[in-house]
């Protein structure tokens, strides 16, 4: 490590001190045996300028490197690498271990922090954050809808529900039948929050608050809507067609490769699919299931973020998790460009606000970039 490199880490060192002096202990915070996977992994060392937002200000450097060989990353081989400051525009310090990211609500930034058991609303217009809500229990996914922010909490087999305005819990958890679980997805879409568990979907009526059991899907994974269809994928690798009212079947299921685990996204057209464990990412015709482009990525893909303007995948670097690669992603071509390195682990990915927001929960910190390439 030369005289500059142990300088900026030094500096990151005093700022994360002062910035966390009156956080909550990491001992304190309960840890359920289900949130055991999702504890915090190593960080790593520290190099190339970018400034943190609010009272953290100068000091705090992250690692990021352009990769100009596109081949195989192999233990051992030596890469050519050209170290880049980041293309951050921000980093907001948020609570303790930031996992699931969301946008929405008045147009806020939100922000499920494990380790503290809180989510955090980030403005994007001042990148600092406004207010964070304590949810009683380690949070899971988020999803919002047309004002109401919803909040899974696996551990208690519950969602509960914030106020985007006050930025506080409001009325009772909604409690889902098939109580704790190791997962639980959420996604809001057409008057309902569609909640998958390990082994059940359910459809929360947002009017009625009703909440009714999806029969066909027997091994969800996660779930993907649009005005006018909820699309359900399974472990058996089938991908079920639902009406959204109801969710009875509409059409017959879409077959893509069965997998235990794996995301599907309803984007530019296609629907998009990757296997958890794996580096394909697939583009799939919309009506028929087929194949219409792959990609393999640099690592194991861990996420993918995609508007009309602009994709990104997030793949782990090595085996162990402790670092990420951030590509763009052609969806015309099906190509990447060449991958940026995050010494961290990325917890999850939100394109909003011409933005690119990635958790970083090593760092207890959002990060934000620029979408574009």
């Amino acid at each position: 490590m030369n005289e500059l490199e142990r300088r900026l880490k030094r500096s990151l060192t005093e700022v994360r001190d002062a910035g966390r002096s009156a956080a909550p202990s990491r001992k304190a915070v309960a840890k359920d045996e289900l949130f055991r996977k999702m504890r915090r992994r190593h960080i790593i060392s520290t190099t190339g300028g970018i400034a943190l937002a609010g009272a953290a200000a100068a000091g705090a450097f992250l690692l990021f490197t352009t990769y100009t060989d596109r081949g195989p990353i192999n233990e051992g081989r030596n890469l050519e690498t050209v170290d880049l400051p980041a293309p951050t525009q921000a980093v907001v310090e948020v609570g303790v271990e930031p996992r699931k990211l969301s946008v929405g609500g008045l147009n806020f930034v939100w922000s499920a922090n494990v380790g503290s058991n809180s989510v955090s609303r980030v403005d994007p217009a001042t990148n600092e954050v406004l207010v964070e809500v304590d949810v009683g229990a380690p949070p899971g996914d988020i999803s919002i809808a047309r004002g109401p922010v919803f909040v899974a909490l696996p551990s208690e087999g519950a969602v509960v529900e914030i106020g985007p305005e006050l930025g506080e819990v409001l009325g009772a958890p909604i409690e889902i039948p098939g109580g704790p679980t190791e997962d639980m997805d959420l996604t809001v879409g057409d008057g309902a929050l569609w909640i998958v568990t390990d082994e059940d979907v359910y459809r929360l009526d947002l009017d009625t608050r009703e909440l009714a059991t999806v029969e066909a899907p027997t091994s969800p994974t996660d779930v993907a809507i649009r005005p006018d269809i909820v699309r359900v994928l399974d472990s058996r690798g089938l991908i079920y067609q639902l009406d959204p009212d109801t969710g009875a079947e509409i059409a017959e299921p879409l077959e893509v490769e069965p997998h235990e685990d794996g995301d599907i996204t309803t984007a530019r057209g296609s629907i998009w699919y990757f296997p958890h464990g794996g580096s394909s990412l697939f583009r799939l015709d919309l009506e028929t299931g087929a194949t219409l482009g792959e990609l393999q990525t640099q690592g194991i893909i861990t996420d993918l973020m995609i508007d009309p303007e602009a994709a990104w995948v997030v793949s782990r670097s090595d085996a162990s998790g402790e670092g990420s690669l951030l590509a763009a992603v052609n969806a015309d071509s099906m190509t990447l460009s060449p991958p940026i390195a995050i010494a961290d682990e990325v917890g999850d990915g939100v394109i909003a606000v011409r933005s690119l927001w990635l958790s970083l929960p090593a760092r207890d910190v959002v990060v934000r970039l620029s979408k574009f390439d």
